[in-house]
This record gives C-alpha cells, structure tokens and sequence, in this order.
C-alpha cells in the first residue's frame, strides 16, 4: 500500500498551457508525458471548453489538411436532453397500411431464412 502512495505523489498537474501543446496526443500519451493522470487532464478540458478530450478529432483534421482553431473545436455543441429526446421519438412515415405489413413480412421472413 505504501507504494501506492508514494506513486500518487509523483503525479503533477500540468497548467493549460502544458496541456494545450499536447491536445493531438491520444490523452493515454498525454497524461504520460506530463507525468499526470487521465482524469486531471479530462478536468482541464472541461474547465477551458472542450467536452471530451480533442486529439482524436485534431488529428483528423491535420491529416485531411483542413484548417481549424481550437475555439472551433471546442465550440462544439454537446448533446442536450432535448436532443437524445428526438432520437428516441418514432419516425413518422406515410406509407399505406399495406406497404408497411409487406415491409414487415419482409423482415420475417429474411430473418427466418438467415437463421436456418
């Protein structure tokens, strides 16, 4: 147990100005340069705009040349209550009554014959 503690003393937390220069890194090799811990460097993000760590998103956009600031990145909108609301709500369609019993014997029966 006590070299637990002596391993928790060891960790730093780095400033944002540390941080910010390592935001392409994967967060795992972030937190490990920096000799700190995932869960601080997921804090600052949040404290500084960003929802979730950005190296994922960063290195997508180095790779396909886009140009971006991270004011953009960060900017992006999280998803509100409102929103996983709408994805649940069923699609409402106009098929006829008879369209969509066809689509679902379709369905059936693809799925009985992919079983046999």
């Amino acid at each position: 147990m006590a070299s637990e503690r002596t391993s928790r003393t060891q960790i730093s937390h780095p400033q944002w100005s540390e941080v910010r220069d390592l935001l392409h890194l994967r967060l795992k090799d972030a937190a490990a340069l920096l000799k700190s811990n995932t869960i601080y460097l997921r804090h600052l993000c949040r404290q500084n705009g960003f929802p979730h760590w950005p190296g994922k998103k960063i290195r997508y956009l180095n790779a396909t040349g886009k140009k971006f600031k991270l004011e953009e990145i960060s900017n992006t909108k999280k998803m509100t209550d409102e929103d996983m609301i709408r994805i649940h709500e069923p699609v409402v369609t106009n098929h006829p009554p008879g369209e969509l019993t066809t689509l679902n014997l379709i369905d059936k029966i693809g799925l009985e014959s992919s079983s046999n």
